[in-house]
């Protein structure tokens, strides 16, 4: 089995977030991870992303580039952090959507409204993630953390970067059968609501739980032999049944 790399990204500063919790986030991963995450299997590379659909349009195929040119055979989960200022909890977002309608200009100072953001799809066509959120949100509730799904990741660069992550993923899966990609955007509360520190043991569980989930999915399924009838008498105190 091929250990699974993590492609993780946070967002720096934008108008009306002068610190994005997401930036010392990935900062403190990439740290922490770069440490501890080799004995593990795990590869870890993390990347603080302007707020911008230009550097989203970069980045994303480069470092899809750079994971390929290693090995055609990858098993990828690229994970993007934002900030909500609005949310109470941490979201999972399932979908994204086909649709740029920014509220404010990004930082580069484009301000679209009802852009399409892929051509070739219908405008505001869905695509969801192939992880497993309602597995994962259950999973991580149980170890005290205020999490739920949700399915509107807003229209705004995180939507922009989602729909575009989730795109390329299932465009590198269809065209190679070796590749093993998934997607996740997580909104991430503000400070004021949970601090760094609960920030941070969140995003480490989530990463354990991902790679708890992609583990166990390569376990052999283990089909046990039908019990004799005869066997079977004994062990519920009846009569085996005459065949008909």
């Amino acid at each position: 089995m091929v250990p699974p790399q993590f492609m993780v990204t946070g967002f720096g500063k934008f108008a009306g977030v002068d610190a994005n919790p997401t930036q010392e986030l990935v900062e403190r991963l990439l740290r922490d991870f770069a440490v501890n995450a080799g004995s593990g299997g795990l590869k870890f590379a993390c990347e603080t992303l302007k707020v911008s659909a230009r550097t989203v349009d970069l980045w994303l195929p480069a470092a899809a580039s750079q994971v390929t040119s290693h090995s055609e055979r990858s098993a990828v989960i690229w994970l993007h952090f934002g900030v909500d200022s609005r949310a109470d909890c941490f979201k999972l977002e399932t979908t994204a959507y086909n649709d740029a309608t920014f509220r404010q200009p990004d930082i580069d100072g484009w301000g679209p409204r009802g852009h399409t953001i892929c051509e070739v799809l219908p405008h505001a066509a869905e695509l969801s993630t192939s992880l497993p959120t309602d597995i994962l949100t259950e999973r991580l509730a149980s170890k005290g953390h205020r999490v739920c799904e949700s399915g509107d990741a807003g229209r705004y660069v995180c939507n922009y970067l989602y729909f575009n992550s989730l795109r390329q993923v299932q465009a590198a899966c269809v065209s190679s059968p070796d590749r093993d990609w998934h997607a996740l955007f997580v909104h991430m509360p503000p400070t004021s609501v949970c601090s760094m520190p609960e920030q941070y043991r969140f995003a480490q569980d989530l990463i354990h739980e991902i790679t708890a989930w992609f583990r166990a999915r390569e376990l052999p399924l283990i089909i046990p032999a039908p019990v004799p009838a005869s066997v079977a008498s004994q062990l519920t105190d009846q009569p085996a049944l005459a065949p008909a």
